[in-house]
């Protein structure tokens, strides 16, 4: 599957295959571990956050702050996976755990630890939010996953108001602002190209 201008392979989940090709930066490979020791390989440890639902820590070498291309990191969604970027290699690693299936590799991949990847190398802004169009101006809904982002832009798309995504905006040359893709409204909204608006249309570049 193609994200962010990457394509995604996932090697020991059948289900999440595809064979669509495109013209893209580079592929990134997601495989799967027995076992691997976080403690040995990453110096620091965060405390647990909620998100989406489950407790989260980080694992890293150094501060996120002073992260580069050559950080490698990890996600611990706890009973769920561990997430490993490996960049030396730029590929995911990941360990399952008790809860683990795979719909939630596809989702903490997708929705949170790929786009956090992309952030720490400096590649992309990004913020999770919720876009739309109002009289020709981009009206964004910031919340942590939950909070109603996917109801507002819901209930504007509804009233007639285009949902803006980052659909059109694969230049690495410059930064973009980026707006959440909300997969809940793919189905409904995929085909009709009239809806999708290119954030960059509307947003300031940085």
């Amino acid at each position: 599957m193609i994200v962010f201008n990457r394509h995604i392979i996932f090697q020991n989940e059948e289900i999440l295959q595809n064979d669509i090709s495109y013209d893209v930066v580079e592929t990134i490979n997601v495989v799967k571990k027995k076992d691997f020791s976080l403690q040995k390989k990453f110096l620091l440890i965060s405390d647990w956050y909620p998100m989406s639902g489950r407790k989260m820590r980080y694992y890293s070498s150094s501060p996120f702050e002073q992260a580069d291309k050559s950080l490698s990191w990890a996600l611990e969604i706890k009973d769920v996976m561990i997430l490993i970027w490996d960049a030396d290699h730029r590929n995911i690693l990941y360990v399952k755990k008790k809860d683990y299936t795979s719909q939630r590799l596809y989702f903490w991949i997708l929705h949170t630890f790929f786009p956090l990847v992309l952030e720490l190398e400096r590649t992309y802004h990004l913020l999770h939010v919720g876009s739309v169009e109002v009289a020709g101006k981009a009206v964004l809904f910031s919340a942590f996953s939950y909070g109603g982002k996917s109801t507002l832009t819901d209930y504007f798309i509804q009233n007639g108001h285009a949902m803006l995504t980052d659909f059109y905006s694969n230049r690495e040359t410059r930064r973009y602002l980026l707006c959440d893709l909300f997969l809940s409204f793919s189905s409904t909204l995929q085909g009709n190209r009239n809806t999708w608006l290119s954030c960059s249309k509307f947003c300031n570049r940085t």
